[in-house]
């Protein structure tokens, strides 16, 4: 369920000319050249057009110059459904020349020419005037550009005025000023490769290095490894490898720029950095395999998601953390979107999060009076007013006790006559206003919602029936010391199909194989919350007690 937005592509745009090298070069003689290739280049440039082929359309700004190559340039970027705003240089355009070998690594030559007529002003009146909330402005080929450092800083703190979202690509300085300490804190995402990382940060290793970027402002670093595949640094959370996916090798030029590409096209589709990460790689290893700015299908790339996706764990040490964690992200999308739609779990697990949650809007932190807010499930036969109706639980620990509206709350009536048209109103209602964060617990048999063992993947919301287990765990507020035998929840297709992101708590031992199992099992019938795992935002957080592996 991805958010409309737009994808500026600020940088450089040159025109590559690139010859194979079979054989060693002896200095001294003549050689004549075969399959001498000419095409678009540049990082900001390759970006686009990849991303172009991969469906999202990023608007190029960058220069023209004023040669023979100009008819070629615009002529591919039209070819490529490239729409662009060109600063005319009166220079000639910028040329790479880039000798390739047999094992498809490369050397490059680059002369920048009207590279130099991009500066932080031209780019920002370009810029500026077009941008929205939730846009993603990349740069690419900064270090190309020399007259674009002046008043950058000062164009990245405009962007993020307008909330827009900044990734920045390093690319290799040839002139040996690699300093960007100065503004790192304005960048959401920075891409770097391994050697990059070694010019422009501090330190022994890749980990002490992206220490030093976090020390001065980074918040997420992908890292590009080439063979080795993608490391992905997130400020204040342990680091992830993601493997490559590169068969044969026959040209690594713009590899970067395919990974920068297929990682915000997962931005763009409000997946998961771990899903982000896949998706660059996959993007990267299609481009290797071939000369020229190739890119899969956004159909092949969804695809191998399906097949390779994996829900991002973290752990915690501790529930007081796992709380905290959730707390914050339901504020930073409210503060990121104050009209979100967000599905609320009950249960002990989630107490101390609303806890947390009705402290930060009494301490003006946050604004609930736009948001939408779901139940996911309520006991069958029980009024809201009851005790032990989860509608009561909602409103009493925290629905009531924040300025949310009346008439955005949607809760689940176990009274109803019609369970059946009760369940189809809820189920309307969401697929009209859907989810942006759909927060859930999860039982010890697996359950999340009331979808118990069994369940059906592709289920809607619907009456069920209750598990003897479940009923016994959560009967400790009943008379009985046993729940109702009937419920109404929200399906698994639901779940999935209306949901931008997916985020499971567990606390405490009882959940550990249940954690567990969702995280391996393919068995969705025995643990239902594996039928997530399809979904590209699904996040598991865990405390120590409940992510500790068996």
């Amino acid at each position: 369920m991805a958010e409309k937005r737009q994808v500026f592509s600020v940088g450089d745009l040159c025109i590559d000319v690139r010859q194979e090298i079979k054989n060693p070069v002896e200095f001294g003689r003549e050689y004549s050249l075969k399959d001498l290739e000419f095409s678009i280049g540049g990082n900001a440039a390759n970006f686009a057009v990849i991303g172009s082929k991969l469906g999202f359309k990023p608007k190029l700004l960058s220069a023209i110059g004023k040669d023979f190559a100009t008819p070629f340039l615009k002529k591919e970027l039209a070819k490529a459904k490239v729409s662009s705003s060109l600063i005319k240089s009166r220079l000639p355009n910028a040329f790479s020349i880039i000798s390739i070998n047999k094992r498809g690594e490369r050397a490059i030559q680059s002369v920048k020419n009207c590279e130099n007529d991009i500066t932080s002003n031209k780019v920002a009146k370009m810029l500026l005037s077009s941008l929205k909330p939730g846009d993603i402005v990349f740069f690419g080929g900064f270090y190309h550009l020399q007259n674009m450092r002046s008043g950058f800083k000062e164009l990245l703190q405009k962007i993020k005025k307008k909330k827009a979202i900044v990734c920045f690509d390093t690319c290799f300085d040839t002139r040996g000023k690699w300093d960007i300490s100065s503004f790192l804190s304005f960048i959401d995402f920075l891409f770097v490769n391994d050697l990059e990382l070694k010019h422009i940060a501090k330190g022994s290793t890749m980990k002490k290095r992206v220490a030093f970027l976090f020390k001065n402002g980074s918040r997420v670093v992908a890292v590009k490894q080439a063979n080795k595949g993608a490391t992905l640094f997130v400020k204040g959370f342990p680091s992830g490898h993601f493997e490559s996916y590169a068969g044969k090798v026959i040209d690594t030029t713009g590899a970067g720029d395919a990974f920068n590409a297929g990682f915000v096209f997962g931005l763009m589709n409000s997946w998961s950095l771990d899903s982000c990460m896949r998706s660059g790689n996959f993007v990267a290893a299609k481009k290797i395999q071939v000369h020229g700015l190739a890119a899969p299908k956004a159909s092949a790339v969804n695809h191998f998601l399906a097949i390779h996706n994996k829900p991002t764990l973290i752990i915690v040490p501790d529930y007081n953390e796992l709380s905290r964690l959730a707390a914050q992200r339901v504020i930073n999308l409210l503060k990121r979107k104050p009209t979100a739609s967000i599905a609320l779990p009950t249960g002990e697990t989630p107490k101390q999060m609303y806890r947390l949650l009705v402290s930060a809007y009494k301490k003006g932190k946050v604004d609930f009076g736009k948001a939408s807010f779901f139940a996911l499930d309520e006991y069958a036969g029980l009024r809201k007013q009851n005790k032990n109706s989860f509608s009561y639980f909602l409103m009493n620990n925290f629905l009531s006790k924040v300025n949310v509206k009346k008439q955005n709350i949607h809760l689940l009536d176990g009274s109803a006559k019609n369970l059946k048209k009760e369940a189809a109103k809820h189920e309307a209602a969401i697929e009209r206003k859907r989810i942006d964060l759909c927060i859930l617990g999860i039982g010890r048999n697996g359950h999340v919602a009331f979808n118990e063992p069994g369940s059906c993947s592709y289920g809607l919301t619907r009456a069920v029936k209750l598990k003897q287990q479940t009923r016994k765990v959560n009967g400790k507020s009943f008379s009985e010391n046993i729940a109702p035998p009937k419920a109404i929840t929200i399906g698994l297709k639901t779940t999935r199909a209306n949901s931008a992101k997916i985020l499971l708590l567990a606390s405490g031992k009882a959940k550990r194989n249940a954690v567990l199992n969702t995280l391996k099992s393919k068995d969705f019938m025995r643990w239902p919350a594996v039928a997530l795992k399809p979904h590209k935002n699904f996040m598991v957080v865990a405390d120590r007690a409940a992510g500790k592996k068996s």
